[in-house]
């Protein structure tokens, strides 16, 4: 018998698939969907099709209009299939009080995508973090860590690429006060560049309960992918919005301020009470924007808007050339400093990305 099912968890050759009044049902793969990706041959694209071995890194499309930019570049991934897709599954019924297993037979199209690259990867592969996905839920600390820009937006930028509705979360915000590394008292006003740029935040603490009622209705429908650097407190805040799932959590180690990979591997739960669903990712330290070329990095950037297409030349990169709409916003007091200052690292890395 052949039904439906959607992944929420993955393995080498497996995985585990949730199967309408059925539950979760274990799963092994069909051969033919590797097609010996694994020896370096012909691997799965991150839309489900098949492609090269090696992952052909293309021009983003229609940055100017925040256009799709995931399932059209070529993409080789790790894994045939990932949490959040949606599969056809060739059931075993038990005998004799056996446990229900499966087949995965085919992986439906995906309509969404999110993909990073190992920094230390030279096979061109790629890791799917989630399939299928409605929103990208960006957690940081206000402290323990300390929040770090550049990686908020790099996956802004990814949510802009592929079409997702992001959302931040400052979390932590009970260490209000918290001095920084000069000494300095950490506030809430570390997201007001955020909200300025119209961007969805929610400042939130597991301690106090702030923040997690508006949390948990923003989650309550589709699928998020929850994601941050290691200790920024994901899957305690997952825990709160939804008592019972009692994910692992660990604490920070105080010698770096640095979180531990509590979280193993991304697993898709299902929200108490509603008809959310999130994926509990591990925590990230660095993430590539392989797809997108420096020429369109300030069309998604947060909070620059329209201001790249005011530039006096096209190929503009906001430095300080003359007629630069960016740099003038930026004189002017229209554009926070800590904005595009921002901005230029991102280049600055991304360039030299290009260049390697």
């Amino acid at each position: 018998m052949q039904v439906q099912g959607l992944v929420i968890a993955v393995g080498s050759r497996s995985c585990e698939v949730f199967l309408e009044g059925r539950g979760a049902v274990r799963c092994t793969l069909r051969g033919n969907l590797f097609k010996g990706g694994e020896a370096g041959g012909a691997g799965r694209k991150a839309d489900g099709r098949l492609s090269g071995g090696r992952r052909e890194t293309g021009r983003a499309r229609d940055a100017r209009h925040g256009g799709r930019y995931g399932g059209k570049h070529e993409i080789a991934a790790e894994r045939p299939v990932a949490v959040g897709d949606r599969v056809l599954v060739d059931l075993h019924e038990s005998v004799s009080g056996a446990p229900v297993e499966g087949v995965v037979d085919e992986v439906l199209p995906r309509r969404s995508q999110l993909v990073r690259t190992a920094p230390d990867d030279k096979s061109g592969r790629v890791h799917v973090l989630a399939a299928n996905i409605d929103r990208l839920v960006i957690v940081a600390a206000l402290a323990n860590p300390p929040l770090r820009p550049g990686l908020v937006d790099r996956f802004l930028v990814a949510a802009a690429r592929e079409g997702l509705a992001p959302l931040v979360v400052l979390n932590k915000v009970d260490l209000e006060g918290t001095p920084d590394d000069e000494g300095r008292p950490l506030t809430r006003a570390l997201v007001g560049p955020y909200r300025a740029a119209g961007l969805d935040v929610v400042e939130a603490s597991c301690l106090t309960g702030e923040g997690v009622p508006a949390l948990r209705l923003r989650l309550s429908t589709g699928v998020s992918l929850v994601l941050g650097h290691s200790g920024v407190g994901k899957s305690s805040l997952i825990n709160a919005i939804s008592p019972g799932l009692d994910l692992r959590i660990g604490a920070v180690t105080e010698y770096h301020g640095r979180g531990r990979h509590t979280t193993s591997s991304s697993r898709l739960v299902r929200l108490a009470g509603c008809d959310g669903w999130v994926v509990d990712s591990p925590g990230l330290r660095e993430f590539a924007l392989d797809d997108v070329e420096p020429a369109d990095l300030a069309r998604l950037f947060p909070g620059f808007g329209d201001l790249p297409d005011g530039c006096r030349f096209s190929d503009c990169r906001h430095r300080a050339e003359p007629g630069c709409a960016v740099h003038a916003a930026v004189e002017r007091g229209e554009l926070a400093r800590e904005r595009h200052e921002t901005y230029l690292r991102v280049l600055l890395e991304q360039d030299a990305a290009q260049a390697w």
